[in-house]
C-alpha cells in the first residue's frame, strides 16, 4: 500500500501516480478507484488495480520496505518486513481498507468488479 498528500490543485489519483513512481519507479495504466473514506480529520481516497510487473521487478525508493503480504498475514494486524526482520503493525489506512474488504466479501460494501487482492505468502518472519 501506498500513499501520500494532496498538493494544491492535484485530484487524489494524479497524487497516486505520483506516490508510485516516487516510491517504486511504478506506473499503473488503470487505477480505479476503490472507496474513499472522509472523517473531521481528513479524506482518505483507495484505488485497487493489478500489479502490471511481477512484483521482483519493482524498486523500492522510499519507505522502510516493501511485501507482499496475504490476507491472513494483513488481518493478523501486523506484516513481517524482510529488511528489519520484524513485524510491523499494520498503519490505520491499511486497517481501514482491510475492513473495506472484509464488508465487501460479505456482500455488505460494493466495489465494482475490481478483484480482491491476492494472497500470497513467502516469508518466514512469525507474528504473534
Amino acid at each position: 500500500m501506498f500513499g501520500g498528500h494532496l498538493e494544491a490543485n492535484e485530484t487524489p489519483e494524479q497524487a497516486l501516480r505520483l506516490e508510485l513512481k516516487e516510491e517504486i519507479n511504478g506506473e499503473i495504466q488503470e487505477l480505479p478507484l476503490w472507496f474513499s473514506h472522509h472523517d473531521s480529520q481528513r479524506s482518505a481516497y483507495f484505488f485497487r488495480a493489478a500489479l502490471p510487473v511481477p512484483i521482483e521487478a519493482l524498486e523500492l525508493l522510499e519507505g522502510q520496505d516493501m511485501v507482499l503480504a496475504s490476507l491472513n498475514e494483513m488481518a493478523s494486524g501486523a506484516i513481517c518486513t524482510p529488511r528489519l526482520d520484524q513485524p510491523r503493525p499494520l498503519a490505520p489506512s491499511l486497517r481501514r481498507a482491510m475492513l473495506e474488504l472484509e464488508l465487501e466479501q460479505s456482500g455488505l460494501a460494493s466495489a465494482g468488479n475490481v478483484r480482491p487482492w491476492a494472497a500470497a505468502s513467502g516469508e518466514d518472519c512469525s507474528v504473534s
